[in-house]
Protein backbone atom coordinates (compact mmCIF):
# COMPACT_ATOMS: atom_id res chain seq x y z
CA UNK A 1 0.00 0.00 0.00
CA UNK A 2 1.05 3.32 -0.74
CA UNK A 3 2.90 2.95 -4.30
CA UNK A 4 2.27 4.77 -6.82
CA UNK A 5 0.85 3.29 -10.00
CA UNK A 6 1.23 5.72 -12.93
CA UNK A 7 -0.73 5.62 -16.15
CA UNK A 8 0.60 6.99 -19.89
CA UNK A 9 -2.03 8.28 -22.20
CA UNK A 10 -1.93 10.20 -25.51
CA UNK A 11 1.41 11.94 -24.26
CA UNK A 12 0.16 12.67 -20.56
CA UNK A 13 1.05 10.61 -17.26
CA UNK A 14 -1.96 10.46 -14.85
CA UNK A 15 -0.92 8.39 -10.71
CA UNK A 16 -2.80 7.28 -8.02
CA UNK A 17 -1.74 5.50 -4.92
CA UNK A 18 -2.16 1.81 -4.46
CA UNK A 19 -4.44 0.33 -1.49
CA UNK A 20 -5.35 -2.98 -0.81
CA UNK A 21 -3.62 -3.82 -4.20
CA UNK A 22 -6.42 -1.56 -5.98
CA UNK A 23 -5.63 1.83 -7.82
CA UNK A 24 -8.26 4.14 -9.16
CA UNK A 25 -6.37 6.62 -11.85
CA UNK A 26 -8.82 9.71 -12.67
CA UNK A 27 -8.65 10.91 -15.96
CA UNK A 28 -10.35 14.64 -16.68
CA UNK A 29 -13.37 14.70 -19.44
CA UNK A 30 -10.98 17.26 -20.96
CA UNK A 31 -8.28 14.97 -21.79
CA UNK A 32 -10.96 12.41 -23.05
CA UNK A 33 -12.73 14.75 -25.00
CA UNK A 34 -8.83 15.36 -26.44
CA UNK A 35 -8.44 12.07 -28.08
CA UNK A 36 -9.26 11.93 -31.80
CA UNK A 37 -12.41 10.30 -32.70
CA UNK A 38 -11.78 7.14 -34.97
CA UNK A 39 -8.28 6.69 -33.38
CA UNK A 40 -6.74 3.91 -31.39
CA UNK A 41 -4.86 4.68 -27.98
CA UNK A 42 -2.55 2.08 -25.73
CA UNK A 43 -2.94 3.03 -21.75
CA UNK A 44 0.60 2.22 -20.42
CA UNK A 45 0.63 1.36 -16.74
CA UNK A 46 3.72 1.44 -14.24
CA UNK A 47 4.10 0.57 -10.79
CA UNK A 48 7.26 -0.77 -8.40
CA UNK A 49 6.66 -2.37 -5.12
CA UNK A 50 8.77 -1.37 -1.91
CA UNK A 51 11.96 -3.09 -2.77
CA UNK A 52 12.08 -1.41 -6.44
CA UNK A 53 10.55 -4.05 -8.46
CA UNK A 54 8.45 -2.88 -11.54
CA UNK A 55 5.58 -4.93 -12.67
CA UNK A 56 6.25 -7.04 -15.21
CA UNK A 57 2.62 -7.98 -16.67
CA UNK A 58 -1.10 -5.83 -17.46
CA UNK A 59 1.03 -2.76 -18.24
CA UNK A 60 -0.53 -2.36 -21.39
CA UNK A 61 -3.84 -2.37 -22.80
CA UNK A 62 -6.00 -0.73 -26.28
CA UNK A 63 -8.73 1.44 -26.77
CA UNK A 64 -10.40 2.68 -29.70
CA UNK A 65 -12.01 6.30 -29.75
CA UNK A 66 -16.03 6.49 -31.27
CA UNK A 67 -17.75 9.77 -30.52
CA UNK A 68 -19.31 10.01 -33.60
CA UNK A 69 -23.27 9.92 -33.07
CA UNK A 70 -25.00 7.68 -35.49
CA UNK A 71 -27.20 8.70 -38.21
CA UNK A 72 -30.50 8.99 -38.13
CA UNK A 73 -33.38 11.21 -40.19
CA UNK A 74 -37.59 9.66 -40.63
CA UNK A 75 -39.00 11.30 -43.90
CA UNK A 76 -42.42 10.73 -45.22
CA UNK A 77 -42.85 7.66 -47.23
CA UNK A 78 -46.09 8.03 -48.77
CA UNK A 79 -45.93 10.20 -51.72
CA UNK A 80 -48.64 12.74 -50.59
CA UNK A 81 -48.61 11.97 -46.90
CA UNK A 82 -52.31 10.86 -46.36
CA UNK A 83 -52.78 7.37 -45.90
CA UNK A 84 -56.03 6.45 -47.36
CA UNK A 85 -57.87 2.64 -46.57
CA UNK A 86 -56.38 0.84 -49.46
CA UNK A 87 -52.87 2.14 -48.92
CA UNK A 88 -53.21 1.38 -45.03
CA UNK A 89 -51.53 -1.81 -45.11
CA UNK A 90 -49.01 -1.68 -48.21
CA UNK A 91 -48.11 2.17 -48.16
CA UNK A 92 -44.78 3.16 -46.89
CA UNK A 93 -45.52 5.48 -44.51
CA UNK A 94 -42.13 6.38 -43.32
CA UNK A 95 -38.79 5.82 -44.68
CA UNK A 96 -35.77 5.32 -42.38
CA UNK A 97 -32.49 6.51 -43.04
CA UNK A 98 -29.78 4.88 -39.94
CA UNK A 99 -26.45 3.26 -39.67
CA UNK A 100 -27.59 1.35 -36.52
CA UNK A 101 -30.20 -0.05 -34.33
CA UNK A 102 -33.02 2.35 -34.26
CA UNK A 103 -36.18 2.67 -32.64
CA UNK A 104 -39.03 4.43 -34.11
CA UNK A 105 -42.63 5.62 -32.23
CA UNK A 106 -45.58 6.62 -34.10
CA UNK A 107 -48.63 8.17 -31.95
CA UNK A 108 -51.54 8.78 -33.92
CA UNK A 109 -54.82 10.49 -32.21
CA UNK A 110 -56.10 7.00 -30.54
CA UNK A 111 -52.39 5.18 -28.95
CA UNK A 112 -49.20 4.38 -30.63
CA UNK A 113 -46.86 1.78 -32.16
CA UNK A 114 -43.46 1.36 -31.37
CA UNK A 115 -41.52 -0.21 -35.05
CA UNK A 116 -37.04 -0.65 -34.41
CA UNK A 117 -34.79 -2.10 -37.38
CA UNK A 118 -31.00 -1.90 -37.70
CA UNK A 119 -29.39 0.56 -40.60
CA UNK A 120 -31.71 1.54 -43.68
CA UNK A 121 -35.82 0.82 -43.94
CA UNK A 122 -38.95 1.66 -43.93
CA UNK A 123 -42.12 1.17 -41.73
CA UNK A 124 -45.50 0.12 -42.66
CA UNK A 125 -48.57 -0.11 -41.27
CA UNK A 126 -50.79 -3.53 -40.23
CA UNK A 127 -54.82 -3.41 -39.64
CA UNK A 128 -54.66 -3.31 -36.01
CA UNK A 129 -51.64 -0.61 -36.31
CA UNK A 130 -54.26 1.51 -37.83
CA UNK A 131 -56.93 0.61 -35.46
CA UNK A 132 -54.46 1.32 -32.71
CA UNK A 133 -53.36 4.86 -34.38
CA UNK A 134 -56.77 6.02 -35.18
CA UNK A 135 -58.12 8.54 -37.74
CA UNK A 136 -55.83 11.97 -38.33
CA UNK A 137 -52.13 13.17 -37.94
CA UNK A 138 -49.02 11.19 -36.89
CA UNK A 139 -46.34 12.49 -34.87
CA UNK A 140 -43.21 10.37 -35.72
CA UNK A 141 -40.16 10.11 -33.39
CA UNK A 142 -37.26 8.46 -33.05
CA UNK A 143 -33.45 7.12 -31.82
CA UNK A 144 -30.99 4.94 -32.95
CA UNK A 145 -27.66 3.84 -30.84
CA UNK A 146 -24.60 2.23 -32.39
CA UNK A 147 -22.04 -0.38 -31.21
CA UNK A 148 -20.00 1.96 -28.92
CA UNK A 149 -23.49 2.95 -27.06
CA UNK A 150 -24.02 6.61 -28.88
CA UNK A 151 -27.26 7.73 -29.57
CA UNK A 152 -29.10 10.43 -31.98
CA UNK A 153 -32.66 11.10 -31.79
CA UNK A 154 -35.27 12.63 -33.57
CA UNK A 155 -38.31 15.05 -32.04
CA UNK A 156 -41.55 14.38 -32.21
CA UNK A 157 -42.63 15.58 -36.11
CA UNK A 158 -45.90 15.13 -38.27
CA UNK A 159 -44.92 12.87 -41.21
CA UNK A 160 -48.26 11.76 -42.32
CA UNK A 161 -51.88 11.40 -41.35
CA UNK A 162 -54.62 8.30 -41.42
CA UNK A 163 -57.83 8.78 -43.23
CA UNK A 164 -59.46 5.41 -43.81
CA UNK A 165 -63.18 6.28 -43.71
CA UNK A 166 -64.89 5.72 -46.68
CA UNK A 167 -67.67 9.13 -47.86
CA UNK A 168 -71.22 8.43 -47.54
CA UNK A 169 -72.93 8.40 -50.79
CA UNK A 170 -76.87 7.65 -51.54
CA UNK A 171 -79.40 7.98 -54.43
CA UNK A 172 -82.94 9.06 -54.99
CA UNK A 173 -84.33 8.09 -58.06
CA UNK A 174 -87.80 10.07 -59.10
CA UNK A 175 -90.37 8.16 -61.25
CA UNK A 176 -89.18 7.31 -64.18
CA UNK A 177 -92.08 9.39 -66.39
CA UNK A 178 -95.05 11.57 -64.81
CA UNK A 179 -96.76 7.84 -63.84
CA UNK A 180 -94.14 5.47 -63.49
CA UNK A 181 -95.72 3.58 -66.35
CA UNK A 182 -94.32 3.93 -69.71
CA UNK A 183 -96.91 4.31 -72.50
CA UNK A 184 -96.85 3.85 -76.61
CA UNK A 185 -95.41 7.08 -77.05
CA UNK A 186 -93.04 7.23 -74.31
CA UNK A 187 -91.44 3.75 -75.42
CA UNK A 188 -91.11 5.28 -79.06
CA UNK A 189 -89.49 8.52 -78.13
CA UNK A 190 -85.71 9.50 -78.33
CA UNK A 191 -85.26 10.15 -75.04
CA UNK A 192 -86.86 10.23 -71.61
CA UNK A 193 -85.33 12.01 -68.99
CA UNK A 194 -84.17 10.03 -66.11
CA UNK A 195 -83.83 12.61 -62.81
CA UNK A 196 -82.81 11.98 -58.93
CA UNK A 197 -81.21 13.44 -55.71
CA UNK A 198 -78.07 12.40 -54.33
CA UNK A 199 -76.66 12.86 -51.13
CA UNK A 200 -73.81 12.38 -48.36
CA UNK A 201 -70.82 13.14 -49.57
CA UNK A 202 -71.23 13.17 -53.33
CA UNK A 203 -70.30 16.16 -54.92
CA UNK A 204 -71.18 18.40 -58.07
CA UNK A 205 -69.28 16.79 -61.01
CA UNK A 206 -69.06 13.53 -59.99
CA UNK A 207 -69.98 11.12 -62.37
CA UNK A 208 -73.93 9.24 -62.09
CA UNK A 209 -74.08 5.78 -64.62
CA UNK A 210 -78.45 5.26 -65.72
CA UNK A 211 -78.20 1.25 -67.00
CA UNK A 212 -81.05 0.17 -68.33
CA UNK A 213 -81.57 -2.70 -70.75
CA UNK A 214 -77.81 -3.37 -70.70
CA UNK A 215 -77.16 0.22 -71.95
CA UNK A 216 -75.27 2.53 -69.94
CA UNK A 217 -75.74 6.22 -69.85
CA UNK A 218 -73.81 8.64 -68.12
CA UNK A 219 -73.85 12.05 -66.60
CA UNK A 220 -72.95 15.05 -64.05
CA UNK A 221 -74.13 16.22 -60.84
CA UNK A 222 -75.15 19.42 -61.06
CA UNK A 223 -76.18 21.30 -58.09
CA UNK A 224 -80.21 23.12 -58.05
CA UNK A 225 -80.95 24.50 -55.22
CA UNK A 226 -79.78 23.25 -52.16
CA UNK A 227 -79.53 19.68 -53.78
CA UNK A 228 -77.31 17.92 -55.51
CA UNK A 229 -79.31 15.97 -58.73
CA UNK A 230 -79.17 14.38 -61.73
CA UNK A 231 -80.55 14.12 -65.28
CA UNK A 232 -79.70 11.54 -67.93
CA UNK A 233 -82.06 10.87 -71.40
CA UNK A 234 -82.32 7.26 -72.04
CA UNK A 235 -84.22 6.18 -75.18
CA UNK A 236 -87.71 4.88 -74.54
CA UNK A 237 -86.93 1.85 -76.38
CA UNK A 238 -84.13 0.85 -73.68
CA UNK A 239 -87.17 1.75 -71.02
CA UNK A 240 -89.45 -0.60 -72.89
CA UNK A 241 -87.66 -3.58 -73.28
CA UNK A 242 -87.04 -3.45 -69.61
CA UNK A 243 -88.87 -3.41 -66.48
CA UNK A 244 -86.58 -1.48 -63.97
CA UNK A 245 -83.36 0.65 -64.26
CA UNK A 246 -80.01 0.92 -61.69
CA UNK A 247 -78.42 4.06 -61.37
CA UNK A 248 -75.29 4.33 -59.75
CA UNK A 249 -72.31 6.70 -58.52
CA UNK A 250 -68.95 6.62 -57.05
CA UNK A 251 -67.78 9.62 -54.86
CA UNK A 252 -63.72 10.12 -53.88
CA UNK A 253 -62.86 12.23 -51.52
CA UNK A 254 -59.55 13.92 -50.67
CA UNK A 255 -57.66 11.05 -49.11
CA UNK A 256 -58.66 8.71 -52.03
CA UNK A 257 -61.41 6.71 -50.03
CA UNK A 258 -64.05 6.26 -52.87
CA UNK A 259 -67.87 4.82 -52.43
CA UNK A 260 -70.20 3.42 -54.88
CA UNK A 261 -73.96 4.28 -54.07
CA UNK A 262 -76.11 1.85 -55.98
CA UNK A 263 -80.28 2.22 -56.47
CA UNK A 264 -83.09 0.74 -58.80
CA UNK A 265 -86.63 2.16 -60.04
CA UNK A 266 -89.12 -0.48 -60.89
CA UNK A 267 -91.62 0.89 -63.31
CA UNK A 268 -94.88 -0.45 -65.85
CA UNK A 269 -94.20 -0.82 -69.41
CA UNK A 270 -98.40 0.08 -70.66
CA UNK A 271 -98.46 0.20 -74.86
CA UNK A 272 -101.58 -1.47 -75.94
CA UNK A 273 -104.07 1.58 -76.87
CA UNK A 274 -107.50 1.31 -75.34
CA UNK A 275 -110.46 0.96 -77.64
CA UNK A 276 -113.84 2.03 -77.64
CA UNK A 277 -116.33 -0.69 -78.32
CA UNK A 278 -119.59 0.49 -78.84
CA UNK A 279 -121.29 4.44 -78.40
CA UNK A 280 -124.69 4.63 -78.07
CA UNK A 281 -126.49 7.66 -77.82
CA UNK A 282 -130.24 7.71 -75.61
CA UNK A 283 -131.99 9.71 -78.55
CA UNK A 284 -131.01 6.36 -81.54
CA UNK A 285 -130.43 7.14 -84.58
CA UNK A 286 -132.60 10.16 -84.86
CA UNK A 287 -132.87 13.08 -82.48
CA UNK A 288 -136.42 14.43 -82.60
CA UNK A 289 -137.89 17.64 -81.78
CA UNK A 290 -139.13 15.98 -78.11
CA UNK A 291 -135.52 14.81 -77.04
CA UNK A 292 -133.74 17.52 -78.21
CA UNK A 293 -135.64 19.73 -75.08
CA UNK A 294 -133.90 17.51 -72.77
CA UNK A 295 -130.73 16.55 -72.07
CA UNK A 296 -129.11 13.59 -74.00
CA UNK A 297 -127.14 10.75 -72.80
CA UNK A 298 -124.45 9.06 -74.77
CA UNK A 299 -123.20 5.63 -73.10
CA UNK A 300 -119.48 4.46 -74.09
CA UNK A 301 -118.30 0.82 -73.65
CA UNK A 302 -114.03 0.40 -73.24
CA UNK A 303 -111.67 -2.13 -73.24
CA UNK A 304 -108.10 -1.54 -71.81
CA UNK A 305 -109.07 1.99 -70.04
CA UNK A 306 -108.40 1.81 -66.76
CA UNK A 307 -111.48 3.11 -63.72
CA UNK A 308 -110.67 6.79 -63.72
CA UNK A 309 -109.72 7.49 -67.15
CA UNK A 310 -111.42 10.32 -68.64
CA UNK A 311 -113.29 9.82 -72.72
CA UNK A 312 -114.07 12.57 -74.41
CA UNK A 313 -116.99 12.89 -76.85
CA UNK A 314 -117.02 15.73 -79.85
CA UNK A 315 -120.08 16.63 -81.11
CA UNK A 316 -120.11 19.66 -83.43
CA UNK A 317 -117.34 21.52 -82.17
CA UNK A 318 -118.22 21.31 -78.63
CA UNK A 319 -116.47 18.71 -76.30
CA UNK A 320 -118.07 16.83 -73.72
CA UNK A 321 -116.34 14.62 -71.16
CA UNK A 322 -116.96 11.40 -69.00
CA UNK A 323 -114.66 9.51 -66.01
Amino acid sequence: DGQTVSLLLNSQTYTAVVSGNNASITIPASDLQALTDGSTYTLTLNVSDAAGNAATANTSTTFSVDTTAPALALTVGAADALVNNAESTTATVVAVTADADWSVTLTGQSGSVVKTGTGNGSITLSAGDVTTLGQGAVLVSGSATDAAGNSTTVAGVNLFSIDTVAPLASIVIDSITADNVVNSAEAAAAAITITGTVSGDVAVGDTVTVSVNGVDATGLIVQSGNSNVFSIDVTGANLSADSDLTVSVTTTDAAGNSTTATASKAYSLDTSAPTIDAVTADWGAVLNAAEDNFNGVVQVTTSGAEDGQTVSLLLNSQTYTAV
